[in-house]
């Protein structure tokens, strides 16, 4: 079973040519960022204070990924600092991750060459299993409103605030839940108490709003 850093990441590529697609800018970005967010906080490695990122247990979580994630996160003390920058590190944990991807046979690694000699590294999917099952729990919640767990739920709205729907819906799907869809990506179709998707959103946003003004 994959978590939520290893879904978002397999989400980004096309199953056949192993390309990203452009639509996964945002979300092999920002998604990436608030799934190692999520995976530490739901083991309760880290706690979020108003905006403000807690270290609260030291001890390692037995996933050398998650382990690299939490020294940067708790260096960045912020929200919107852990999303926002730390760009090469998150670089090398999507890295990481394909790794294991090619380890575990989900995908493969091919290389291509861009203008006949630039080299490019393409992973298409040869196991869909995981993908699909990934795509399955995001629509079951954006289409079926089957809200059952909060990581479903926080999952969902990181894909919609990342602008990512599209991976996953349809044209006709996304025109009939429009409006829930605007709602998600500003954080307020699901309410949290502690009020963390909400804060992971905006940052999201604000990112993005800086990404495009730049």
């Amino acid at each position: 079973m994959l978590n939520m850093a290893e879904k978002i990441i397999l989400l980004t590529l096309d199953n056949t040519s192993g390309k990203t697609f452009a639509k996964a800018t945002y979300l092999k970005r920002y998604g990436l960022s608030a799934a190692l967010l999520f995976e530490l906080m739901d083991r309760k490695k880290i706690q979020l204070q108003g905006k403000n990122l807690i270290a609260v247990d030291e001890s390692p979580t037995g996933y050398d990924i998650l382990d690299k994630a939490f020294e940067v996160i708790k260096k960045s003390k912020k929200l919107n600092r852990w999303i926002f920058s730390n760009v090469a590190f998150k670089s090398n944990i999507r890295k990481e991750i394909l790794k294991s991807f090619i380890d575990s046979g989900i995908v493969k690694e091919e290389e291509k060459r861009f203008l006949g000699f630039i080299p490019l590294k393409r992973y298409p999917i040869t196991n869909e299993f995981e993908k699909r099952n990934a795509e399955m729990e995001i629509r079951n919640v954006l289409l079926e409103e089957k809200n059952d767990t909060f990581s479903s739920v926080f999952l969902s709205s990181i894909v919609v605030a990342c602008r990512a729907e599209s991976l996953i819906l349809t044209k006709e799907e996304k025109k009939k839940i429009a409006g829930n869809l605007k709602l998600i990506a500003k954080g307020k179709y699901y309410k949290a108490d502690d009020e963390f998707l909400l804060n992971t959103v905006k940052a999201i946003n604000m990112a993005i709003s800086s990404e495009s003004a730049g």
